[in-house]
């Protein structure tokens, strides 16, 4: 369940991040934002990961 939760969690903070990049101008900006973007993924996939593995 508190797996779960922080799946959540990342998923919205990923949603935010996407929906504040289509505003950004500068090409600076727009990296940061695919770097915490590309963070919160590799989090999200390892937190999958462990959620798979504590099902089993």
């Amino acid at each position: 369940m508190i797996i779960r939760n922080q799946i959540k969690r990342i998923d919205q903070r990923i949603n935010g991040y996407k929906f504040d990049f289509q505003f950004v101008k500068s090409k600076e900006e727009k990296d940061k934002f695919v770097h915490f973007i590309t963070k919160l993924e590799i989090k999200k996939e390892a937190l999958l990961e462990r959620q798979e593995k504590h099902v089993r």
